[in-house]
């Protein structure tokens, strides 16, 4: 019903204003299109760290939700290098390999490559881990890991064989 509901305004209005959202957002079955309709009702109002709280709660309640990925990387691309709020991202309890994926994506961004590769570690690795393995593979080139990265690069590549960017950096 709140799905049904999400739809309809966002048919009629082309999108939802923030007392809309909170009604919505209320109940524990919301769908992940809220959460992703809050983020980006906040990122128009400028307000990034509100916009990644709502992303964090939707990867709470939807971990393998893919839509929620690609918003958080867009939540995400909203801060300069070494601003985005990490220790608030370290903190949550998601078990969600994509979430997780994400953060490690923007630890590599800042050049915490490391801490990245810690974040990793978190992934199970399973079918949707074809992006975190190329992430991995991108931070082991970064530091220097080459045999490790062309490991990482080629289980991706099991995974999405037909990922051109991972086909790219294994060629390099």
């Amino acid at each position: 019903r709140r799905k049904r509901l999400l739809l309809s305004l966002r048919e009629t209005t082309g999108t939802m204003n923030r007392r809309e959202l909170a009604q919505l957002l209320e109940s524990k079955d919301a769908p992940a299109d809220a959460f992703i309709e809050a983020a980006r009702a906040e990122l128009r109002a400028g307000d990034r760290d509100r916009a990644l709280r709502w992303m964090i709660r939707g990867f709470k309640a939807y971990p393998a939700d893919g839509n929620l990925s690609y918003w958080m990387n867009q939540v995400l691309s909203m801060y300069g290098r070494g601003e985005a709020p990490m220790d608030e991202l370290l903190r949550a309890q998601i078990s969600g390999g994509r979430y997780w994926t994400c953060v490690a994506q923007q630890l590599s961004s800042d050049g915490r490559f490391e801490d990245a590769l810690k974040v990793l570690e978190k992934v199970p690795l399973d079918a949707d881990a074809g992006w975190a393995l190329y992430i991995a593979g991108h931070v082991n080139r970064q530091l220097r890991r080459n045999d490790e990265a062309i490991r990482c690069y080629e289980r991706s590549l099991q995974l999405m064989p037909d990922y051109a960017p991972c086909v790219v950096a294994l060629a390099r």
